[in-house]
């Protein structure tokens, strides 16, 4: 449903528009190139210093009129008439005087200069935004340049790879320390459990000795050679005597055998030692690369956003200069299109009239017409559009 308030506001735009355009058509500038091209100075009918009728001659005198250009504007204007027809957007131009040609070609030329006028104030507009616009597309070049280099710069400083590659290398690194990691952390679980069998075999717990056995064939070995020299003793115990030489020689034997398998349990208690000291340190080793590497990957996360807003900024900026681009596009190859593209048109042009249109003759007044001259009245119209 119309809103008859919004209807009012548009009228009373409506209006206001006609009635700006009137007073343009009426201005000064228009006026005096009418003046200049029609040499209105030269005739007396506007400049009565000239001389002309016995009427002009007087009115002249008592006005103390002479030839200057504001007296020759006021004389033009007083023959101009501009008006809007009812409540369009339709204006009228109406010229008067005592030559219907000069009227005509007056009133058509008055139009024709409203007309070049807006052309030339859109060229003019166009100009100047394409002054601007080129202005300001070569300062966005330079800010596209800075931030792009911008961009480079910090990713080369910071060491940083294309498309995150960075990322996800160090990424793996992680993974690729955690599973060494992981395999450091059993390998010396498993040393530091031998070694407490070890040190509790070597204490004299059977169950322990019997893994020690297990862990080294040459203990194995020598324990298989003791369990043989304890028979051996066993059963010649029962013929000899403790004092006798040959048992006691294989007592000496089996002390000798007994120490050489708790030298070999020793040296291998040293070795498991050594084995689980070794993966302790290749696990704090790799503890420390784990962490250096988690530092740097926070280093590298906090580049990876600044790179990232940096990269914004740049698309951001090209963005913008590719828009101005476009934008200084279309309004330079508009061209001589503006003086086509005003939002004004001739709908009637001037035509020389017949009769004059003052003063309006009557019988009475033919005795005069020769003292006041007629005048013709000439009426055109210009449509504007919005």
């Amino acid at each position: 449903m119309t809103n008859p308030l919004e209807n009012v506001t548009n009228q009373a735009a409506d209006r206001e528009k006609v009635m700006s355009e009137i007073q343009v058509i009426r201005s000064r500038g228009i006026a005096d190139k009418i003046i200049r091209e029609f040499n209105l100075d030269r005739r007396p009918e506007f400049n009565p210093a000239l001389g002309g009728s016995l009427y002009d001659r007087i009115m002249a005198k008592l006005a103390g009129a002479g030839g200057s250009q504001a007296e020759l504007v006021d004389r033009y204007s007083q023959h101009l008439d501009v008006s809007q027809v009812g409540t369009s957007r339709v204006i009228e131009i109406a010229f008067s005087s005592r030559d219907p040609q000069l009227a005509r070609d007056a009133a058509d030329r008055i139009s024709e200069l409203y007309i070049e006028q807006q052309g030339q104030e859109r060229l003019s507009v166009n100009g100047q935004a394409a002054d601007w616009l080129s202005m300001q597309i070569d300062k966005l070049r330079e800010r596209v340049a800075d931030s792009e280099a911008a961009v480079e710069n910090f990713r080369a400083s910071k060491g940083l790879l294309l498309a995150g590659a960075g990322v996800q290398l160090q990424a793996q690194q992680l993974s690729d320390i955690n599973t060494q990691l992981t395999a450091a952390r059993a390998v010396k679980a498993d040393a530091e459990a031998r070694a407490e069998t070890l040190e509790r075999a070597s204490e004299g717990d059977a169950d322990d000795a019997a893994s020690v056995v297990l862990q080294s064939p040459l203990i194995q070995a020598l324990r298989t050679q003791e369990v043989q020299l304890k028979r051996e003793i066993s059963e010649m115990s029962a013929q000899l005597l403790p004092s006798h030489p040959r048992m006691v020689q294989k007592q000496a034997e089996l002390s000798d055998l007994q120490q050489q398998i708790k030298s070999e349990a020793g040296k291998l208690l040293t070795s498991v030692r050594n084995e689980a000291r070794i993966a302790a340190v290749r696990e704090a080793s790799l503890q420390r690369d784990l962490g250096q590497l988690e530092g740097r990957r926070a280093v590298a996360d906090r580049d990876q956003i600044q790179l990232r807003a940096l990269e914004r900024e740049a698309a951001a900026n090209r963005t913008v200069l590719e828009n101005f681009l476009t934008r200084y596009t279309e309004i330079s190859t508009r061209g001589n299109i503006a003086l086509q593209d005003v939002y004004a048109r001739v709908i009637s042009h001037a035509e020389i009239s017949d009769s004059p249109d003052f003063p309006k003759k009557s019988p009475r007044s033919e005795e005069h017409t020769s003292e006041l001259q007629s005048r013709f009245g000439i009426s055109y119209a210009v449509f504007c559009l919005k």
